[in-house]
């Protein structure tokens, strides 16, 4: 899913491909805080997802 929303830029930021934000991923800490960002700031990514 992080794959369909987020571009990786290098050194662990990825840029969202909705509204072009860059987010911080720092190694060995998963992918929740890509998903939080989703949540938090796209509420209807999920529906954009399963389109």
């Amino acid at each position: 899913m992080c794959a369909f929303f987020f571009e990786p830029q290098g050194e662990g930021v990825h840029r969202c491909k909705i509204c072009s934000a860059d987010r911080k991923q720092l190694p060995g800490t998963g992918y929740s805080n890509l998903l939080s960002y989703l949540s938090s700031s796209h509420e209807d990514f999920r529906a954009q997802y399963n389109v």
